[in-house]
């Protein structure tokens, strides 16, 4: 059984799996292999927090704002082989994901100093699978399979073939200085450039009823401008490399509610989780090779959590509202070997 997985549209120049687009092009060869990595560090730290009780602020100054950090890690490691060019796109490529790993880390100091950390390491159940990507004509979508074995097919169900970040290359010829804006969407090419690879935390294994629109409603909330600025070439450590200079200023945000049904009373709370990124980066192209070369990302971040509770029981209504502000900064990388 197969999975339609969204497609990045790439166009094919005879005998090569091409992406033509001005002087620069995504283009490796037939039976090539290309060994791609992707580094995500997202930390943050509490600066600010407020509680209102039935519409009425608490007084929290002499509480002060204790210390509290998140901090979230992702690596990514694939090998791509390019086995077969169709008539207009890359036909056939076989992608086994060599490792896929996540840590989630939560740190707080109590007033007397102590120092507290817990991690919560994930996994995925795609690490060391191999899955062909095949274009099909009729759907005009990519459809992944398992290559050896038949797997779970959910897992394939919101899986990218990306990871190459041509969303980012000029739509024609351009001269160094040349600057062109893409959509707010390309965000996501760069923080889950291949999809959904199904990250599992340890914490959550065992909850089957778990549904979580988190990672979607992430990506379908991007709002904000994004801007691609042409550099000119330049010597990489030996080899020629086009430069792209990246900025970003993004939003999204996601919303997720939980009932509260308890012997006494009853409600619900609903959480909104705010981002507002500030990121700049380079994307470097190997000409010669017809692929990226890096890639760094950067900035600062903004996080906001808002929690607003109702509930209502024997002894009447109560609504809480309750505020917390981070700041911090994200780090993106990738190589392509």
């Amino acid at each position: 059984m197969t999975i339609l997985v969204r497609s990045l549209g790439l166009l094919l120049a005879p005998a090569l799996l091409s992406v033509s687009i001005g002087d620069f092009s995504f283009a490796p060869a037939e039976e090539s292999e290309i060994k791609v990595e992707f580094k995500q560090i997202f930390n943050v730290e509490l600066t600010d927090m407020s509680l209102a009780f039935n519409g009425e602020d608490v007084d929290t100054s002499e509480m002060g704002v204790p210390e509290f950090t998140l901090r979230d890690e992702e690596l990514m490691q694939f090998t791509d082989v390019f086995v077969k060019a169709g008539d207009e796109r890359p036909a056939v490529v076989h992608r086994t994901y060599d490792e896929l790993t996540k840590m989630s880390m939560q740190s707080a100091t109590s007033p007397e100093g102590d120092e507290e950390t817990n991690e919560d390491p994930g996994t995925s159940e795609l690490e060391g699978v191999t899955l062909a990507f095949t274009w099909d004509a009729d759907d005009e979508g990519y459809v992944a399979s398992y290559l050896e074995e038949e797997g779970d097919t959910d897992l394939l169900e919101d899986l990218e073939f990306g990871g190459y970040l041509v969303d980012f290359l000029p739509d024609g010829e351009v001269e160094e200085g040349d600057r062109w804006q893409v959509d707010a969407s390309c965000f996501d090419k760069i923080t889950e450039p291949c999809g959904d690879v199904s990250f599992v935390l340890e914490s959550k294994k065992d909850d089957e009823d778990d549904d979580d629109t988190w990672g979607e409603q992430f990506s379908d909330n991007l709002d904000g401008e994004f801007f691609v600025e042409y550099g000119g070439m330049r010597d990489e450590d030996g080899t020629q490399v086009a430069v792209f200079t990246l900025t970003a200023e993004i939003s999204t945000e996601i919303v997720q509610e939980q009932e509260i049904d308890e012997e006494m009373f009853s409600g619900s709370t609903t959480s909104t989780f705010s981002f507002d990124f500030d990121m700049e980066g380079e994307l470097l192209w190997n000409v010669e090779a017809k692929r990226p070369f890096s890639l760094t990302f950067n900035g600062d971040v903004e996080f906001q959590i808002e929690e607003d509770t109702e509930l209502s029981g024997d002894h009447g209504e109560m609504k809480q509202t309750t505020v917390q502000m981070f700041e911090g900064t994200v780090e993106v990388s990738s190589s392509y070997n």
